[in-house]
Parts: C-alpha cells; sequence; structure tokens
C-alpha cells in the first residue's frame, strides 16, 4: 500500500512538475535600440518655421462653431506665406473673441476663447487645434501681442495624419490683420 501512494505522489509530481513554466535563470538582457516604428516617425518630423501674414476676408465663413456670450464672431482670416519644408502655404481660420479689461475696465487686450483654423499645402488640407489664448495690447505699438501654441491634428492626402506642434508670435493690429511668426514640427 505504501508502494502505491509512493507511486501515485511520484506521478503526481512528475505530470505537475511537466506543465511549470520556470522564469529564465537570467533576466533578458536590455538593449538602447529604438522600435523601428520610432525611428520611422522622428526621420520623418520635420521642422516648419516661416511667417504667415493675416487679412479679414467676407470671401467664406467658416462656421465652426456657435460663439455663445459673453464671446463674439471676430471674423474670418484669409493667410498667406512660406513656411520651411511645407512651402507655400495659405491658411482659413475664425475666432470667438473676448475682451480683456484690467481693474479699472480699460481694455488691455482680447481673449481668443475659439479657433478653428487650417493650412492649405499643395491642395491638401492640415487641421490645427489649439487652446484659448490672450492677446494683450502694446501701450507702444498700440497692437496686440502674444503666443499661442497650435497642434496638427490630421488633414487629407498626404497629411491624413498629421501630428506635432508649434508655437506662433501673433501682432494683431487690431484693424482687420494680423502676423503669426511660427515655429515648430510636423510628421505624417
Amino acid at each position: 500500500m505504501k508502494t502505491k501512494i509512493l507511486l501515485l505522489l511520484c506521478l503526481a509530481f512528475f505530470f505537475n512538475a511537466c506543465q511549470k513554466t520556470d522564469a529564465p535563470l537570467t533576466p533578458p538582457v536590455a538593449t538602447s535600440q529604438t522600435e523601428p516604428t520610432d525611428v520611422a516617425k522622428k526621420e520623418k518630423c520635420k521642422d516648419i518655421e516661416g511667417t504667415l501674414d493675416y487679412a479679414i476676408t467676407t470671401d467664406f465663413d467658416l462656421e465652426c462653431f456657435d460663439c455663445g456670450a459673453p464671446f463674439f464672431d471676430g471674423g474670418n482670416y484669409f493667410g498667406k506665406g512660406k513656411l520651411k519644408h511645407l512651402g507655400k502655404t495659405t491658411s482659413k481660420t475664425t475666432v470667438c473673441l473676448g475682451l480683456l479689461f484690467d481693474e479699472n475696465s480699460n481694455v488691455i487686450g482680447v481673449h481668443v476663447e475659439n479657433q478653428c483654423c487650417s493650412f492649405f499645402v499643395d491642395g491638401d488640407e492640415i487641421f490645427l487645434t489649439n487652446d484659448p489664448y490672450d492677446l494683450y495690447i502694446n501701450p507702444n505699438t498700440g497692437k496686440a501681442e502674444g503666443t499661442v501654441e497650435f497642434d496638427f491634428a490630421g488633414g487629407t492626402g498626404k497629411y491624413k495624419h498629421a501630428e506635432g506642434s508649434f508655437t506662433g508670435d501673433v501682432v494683431n493690429d487690431l484693424q482687420g490683420a494680423f502676423t503669426a511668426d511660427i515655429k515648430g514640427k510636423i510628421s505624417y
């Protein structure tokens, strides 16, 4: 009887050992190589830089959103210029604005609550997104100035998967024109 129990225990141990998966005795070797997809993505990342000049227009109406109180429709603007890597670039944008006041109720700038904007390059469109931002009136020039950050959010054609971001130093003459000095990176 003792022999049979011992034999059963040995068989159970044997079958259990066959099913057990041991962890490797040596840890895997860490490498500093970047995944091929990351390398390819980095190689696609291109610097963009340049200036776009915008003017208010009635040639189109983007109607991307309803501004809603206390904001007001700041109009539609058409921009054009040349950007490093993208080349000749045009842009359409519309904005929802609010006024910024100091403690004495003097207007000191404009708040851009919402902005709908795209770049157009060689027949393709690149979609842009951004968070609200402020432009403050420079007392020396009378122009509203500030910096905005935009993200690329896809597009059409070869820019379908566009991503990256740029900053724009904006100078608005408050008469219907502004410039944006742009610097950033794009991949697609």
